[in-house]
């Protein structure tokens, strides 16, 4: 397989590259209004007669406070109005919700897409639309963190793309949620509005001296005071102007970058370049390619999978996506640039959900164990949403359907936490518990029948559901789980893991948390973290000689610094407080961080060659709180 990694690398350096000329721009039209203003207010030089004094701290302090106070307001209100979260974006759009009754064969399709995706990916179900109006073939992901993310893709698309490509395509939209694309996005978004408050300042300036002068037409000693306001007003249009096409092209070229590297994201996930390949192929072979009709897609236009509107004036440089080509011969270097004409899809069969050679109705015959695709190296395609595949069917028609909404969501954390310990503990005050346990009560045969590591692929399913609960039903949930978990006075690594995950998802509801902030970007910072959570997974699957060998197998593919650092720990590790810590701190720390403790953690839970059901369960748990997929080797 390609370096995929390689070619996200490199995105990432050229957007970081071109941040900072996004930086820089701003800067710039704060200096040209500091020269804007010293026309007007720099007193002459005495020392040379007919110049000016072209520094003074005072006036550059005003000048920058002015400038960077306008574009920062400006930013801050459309941040405001962008940060809402993706429902409110795909609404924008003309998105149509799409829910679990829908019997709608491509929508049904794309929500079993959906789920396997959010599955693989360690996302939570995001909410889907359907852009019904829309015949081109395109997709976006929207909200401002992965707690309020909406997916949407086009009816042309639904319609057009077979399963693998639909795959293709989604794995594209979670990579962009993953990567922190939509927050770059909103944030750049704001900036180039900011710039354009200062182009508007001068439109008003402009407009205001045209208003003096009429005013005062009849009285010419005072009309010249309109003169100045005139010259300025034209001048802070200029500087806006210039501004905004600058943030503009910067903003595309970022765009681009961003969508190399969602694209060889999407690989990774799906281990099968064909399906993005294939998609982008069918738009160039569509007569509508991957337009959108909606007047908010100039706005939202880097959001979407593919160029939404064309640019006339400037072309390629104000293009948010790279050229279509181009991107092909990234996933296919065979591509010799000829689009075949592209038909529509017949009409889908009902969704099976059952893939050759993987599944096999319900049997464990012919399945790969999820031990075998934790180390596998043969490069078999679509390695992580084959395993999400398989772990979806393991779960009962009823609790997926159960799942889809809050009260069933909730419900399936009671069971997962231990309905016996939790209806002890729920407290009267818990307005709908009455109605909970009930729930709880009729999935709990169906939850019984699931192997361990469906359990907990059925909370992931159920976490997007429970963002729609209130700050008191969450509360008093987190509360029911932790007491039920905490029954036998003692926590599992799993049922640590699984708390957190529930704090993740709750945990904004209940207290208002933001989106996750990135405190750690070194590993020195979180070293005796990392001590403690491979030390947990260590003896999660062995003792003595065993519990060594893991852990020293862990930590081997950490920089040298930190396996020079830490040691295993006792076996008490299991249930200190300090693993909960750990976990809550490594969710924190940078990409890097993660992905590199993540694939110890799989290091260690293979290490004697098996992987005993816990193990698999924490490095799961862990996948889905730090956000990534599982810890699948590169072929």
């Amino acid at each position: 397989m390609r370096n995929f990694a390689e070619h996200q690398s490199q995105a990432r350096r050229q957007t970081r590259t071109l941040i900072w000329l996004f930086v820089v721009a701003v800067a710039a039209v704060a200096v040209s209004l500091y020269a804007l203003v010293g026309v007007f207010t720099l007193p002459a030089d005495p020392a040379h007669p007919g110049s000016r004094i072209w520094w003074d701290g005072k006036t550059a302090f005003i000048a920058a406070c002015t400038a960077l106070g306008t574009i920062g307001l400006g930013a801050l209100l459309k941040h405001a109005a962008l940060s809402s979260g993706g429902r409110a974006v795909a609404e924008s759009v003309g998105g149509k919700l799409i829910t679990a009754e829908t019997r709608d064969p491509y929508e049904r399709k794309l929500l079993n897409v959906v789920e396997e995706m959010s599955i693989a990916s360690g996302v939570p179900l995001p909410l889907v639309y359907v852009l019904d109006e829309e015949e081109g073939i395109n997709a976006f992901a929207a909200g401002y963190s992965v707690n309020d993310a909406a997916v949407a893709v086009t009816r042309g698309g639904l319609r057009t793309l077979n399963r693998a490509e639909l795959q293709g395509v989604m794995a594209h939209e979670f990579s962009h949620i993953l990567n922190g694309d939509m927050r770059i996005s909103i944030r750049l978004i704001a900036a180039v509005a900011g710039i354009e408050a200062i182009a508007g300042i001068g439109r008003w300036l402009l407009a205001s001296s045209v208003h003096t002068g009429m005013m005062f037409r009849s009285r010419s000693r005072r009309r010249d005071n309109a003169a100045p306001m005139l010259m300025i007003g034209i001048a802070m249009l200029v500087i806006g102007a210039a501004g905004i096409a600058f943030g503009h092209l910067i903003r595309a070229a970022i765009s681009r970058q961003r969508e190399y590297l969602a694209d060889a994201s999407a690989v990774q996930f799906t281990r099968d370049p064909s399906g993005i390949a294939n998609a982008l192929k069918k738009i160039g072979g569509l007569d509508a390619g991957s337009r959108v009709k909606a007047s908010q897609a100039t706005e939202l236009s880097h959001l979407f999978f593919g160029q939404a509107q064309a640019h006339a004036a400037f072309g390629s440089l104000l293009a948010t996506h790279p050229p279509l080509a181009e991107r092909i011969r990234r996933l296919d270097p065979a591509f010799d640039g000829t689009f075949d004409t592209t038909e529509r899809l017949e009409e889908d069969g009902p969704e099976r959900g059952a893939i050759a050679g993987l599944s096999g109705g319900g049997s464990s015959q012919g399945r790969v164990s999820a031990a075998a695709l934790l180390r596998r190296e043969d490069g078999v395609a679509s390695q992580h949403v084959a395993l999400a595949r398989i772990r979806l069917e393991d779960i009962s028609p009823v609790l997926r359907e159960a799942a889809t909404h809050p009260l069933g969501a909730a419900a399936v954390v009671v069971l997962a936490s231990d309905l016996t310990a939790a209806e002890s503990a729920a407290g009267a005050d818990f307005e709908v518990t009455p109605a909970l346990l009930a729930e709880a009560r009729r999935l709990a045969p169906h939850y019984a029948r699931m192997t361990p590591a469906a359990r907990l692929t059925l909370v992931q399913l159920a976490c997007g559901p429970l963002r729609q609960l209130g700050a008191t039903q969450a509360s008093m949930l987190l509360r029911i789980a932790n007491a039920a978990m905490l029954a036998d006075q003692r926590l599992t690594p799993f049922e640590v893991a699984l708390r957190e995950v529930l704090h993740e998802h709750l945990g904004a509801a209940v207290d208002g948390a933001a989106a996750r902030r990135m405190q750690y970007v070194a590993y020195r910072a979180v070293t005796t973290h990392i001590e403690v959570l491979l030390s947990a997974m260590a003896h999660l699957g062995g003792t003595g000689t065993a519990a060594g060998s893991a852990f020293r197998d862990a930590v081997k593919g950490l920089p040298s610094e930190v396996e020079a650092t830490v040691s295993l720990r006792g076996r008490a590790v299991l249930e200190d407080e300090a693993l909960t810590v750990a976990i809550r701190a490594l969710a924190r720390a940078s990409t890097a961080i993660r992905q590199g403790v993540l694939e110890a953690l799989a290091a260690a839970a293979v290490s004697d060659g098996t992987i005993a059901p816990e193990e698999a369960d924490l490095v799961r748990a862990i996948a889905i709180i730090f956000q990534l997929p599982l810890p699948l080797r590169e072929a």
